[in-house]
């Protein structure tokens, strides 16, 4: 039986796999464009871990994502669906079994859908890569962990940003995770014309929305809000470990 729905539950991300199912074109299209810009290094990463080249693994991320509008797995994707990082995981792992050597959308016929890869920065960012994290699936979710992480960063600073407070978010933003020390009080003080409390309290004030960010971007890739705690211990012991 479905879970009944709860509108202040967000699924944005999973929403984008129900859009590519719809039958809708514009909205496949659109839902596949911003599934790439989400997903796309992960799912580069796992491929070169797996020991790709990095020409087969640009064409292997461009095909899987052409790929997914044709998949009929995706007929699976109900409300019941699970983590959204684990179904395209496995996803993945099927195309590269059932298409590693045919790797194109041109190649097999299919529809040839533009996805924009930056091999050079992809390259860059994995030779940063831990060397000993050699299992890909472990990669794949570091890479979803620390992405997820950068995006509720972009969605922190973008609401300072369109409250007017940007200066504040520059000078406060290095203390999201680090504690300020006494001189680093004292300057921020200065800084801002604000008092000792009043600096500890806006401190504490970003880290819970940045926290609240981490919260709703897992919340769109989980099934329940019951999964939400969960996940969001998994994500964080993914950062914090090497």
């Amino acid at each position: 039986m479905p879970a009944p729905s709860n509108p202040a539950f967000p699924a944005t991300r999973w929403s984008l796999i129900l859009d590519l199912r719809s039958g809708d074109a514009g909205a496949a299209g659109r839902a596949l464009d911003e599934l790439c810009r989400l997903y796309w290094y992960p799912v580069y990463a796992f491929i070169r871990r797996e020991g790709s080249s990095p020409e087969d693994a640009q064409d292997l991320a461009q095909s899987f994502f052409a790929r997914l509008l044709e998949r009929g797995d995706l007929s699976h994707a109900q409300q019941q669906r699970g983590k959204l990082r684990t179904f395209l995981l496995s996803a993945l792992k099927n195309h590269l079994v059932q298409d590693w050597r045919h790797r194109t959308a041109e190649k097999r016929g299919g529809r040839n859908v533009p996805v924009s890869l930056d091999v050079a920065a992809a390259e860059q960012r994995y030779a940063s890569e831990p060397a000993d994290m050699a299992s890909p699936d472990a990669l794949f979710d570091r890479r979803w962990a620390l992405d997820t992480m950068e995006e509720a960063l972009r969605q922190l600073e973008a609401d300072y940003t369109d409250s007017g407070k940007s200066a504040l978010h520059t000078a406060l933003q290095p203390f999201i995770s680090a504690k300020p020390k006494g001189d680093d009080t004292r300057t921020l003080c200065a800084r801002l014309g604000l008092n000792e409390n009043a600096i500890h309290v806006a401190i504490h004030r970003l880290r819970q929305r940045f926290r609240k960010n981490l919260e709703s971007l897992v919340a769109e890739t989980v099934s329940t809000q019951d999964e939400v705690p969960d996940e969001l211990r998994h994500l964080l012991t993914l950062l914090t470990s090497r």
